[in-house]
C-alpha cells in the first residue's frame, strides 16, 4: 500500500469542460456565509467580551489575538513564538485551556441556535 496522499484529478466531461471534483463538494455555508467567516465575525466583534483572558504578563496575548492568528491565519506555533517571545508550550497550553474552550462555547451556541447544522 502507498503512502502517498490521495489526490482526486480534474477530468474533462463530455462537453469538454473541465470539473475539478473539489468543486462539486458542498459548500459549509449557511446563508451564503461560510463556517470560518461565522468564526471570523464573532472573534473579531467580541461582542461578549470573553475573548480578552490573556496569558499572565501579556496582556497582548489574549483569546482573540490567539484564535484570529492560530485558527484563521493558520500561523505555526513557532512562528508566533517567535513572534511573540513566548516558548509555544506556553502558547499551546494557554490555547488548549482557555480559546479552544471558547470555541467549543461558540460552537454550542451555534447549535442551540440552531446554526450549527447549517456548516457542517
Amino acid at each position: 500500500m502507498s503512502n502517498k496522499p490521495y489526490r482526486v484529478q480534474p477530468r474533462v466531461d463530455d462537453e469538454g469542460n473541465v470539473v475539478d471534483p473539489i468543486d462539486q463538494l458542498p459548500s459549509r455555508s449557511f446563508g451564503g456565509i461560510r463556517l470560518e467567516e461565522r468564526v471570523q465575525e464573532w472573534v473579531e466583534a467580541d461582542v461578549l467580551n470573553e475573548l480578552q483572558c490573556h496569558i499572565q504578563s501579556h496582556p497582548h496575548i489574549t483569546c482573540q489575538v490567539l484564535i484570529r492568528r492560530r485558527l484563521l491565519e493558520e500561523i505555526s506555533w513557532k512562528e508566533l513564538s517567535d513572534e511573540y517571545g513566548i516558548p509555544i508550550p506556553t502558547l499551546s497550553a494557554f490555547y488548549q485551556r482557555h480559546c479552544a474552550k471558547k470555541l467549543l462555547e461558540f460552537g454550542n451556541r451555534l447549535r442551540e441556535a440552531g446554526e450549527a447544522d447549517q456548516y457542517l
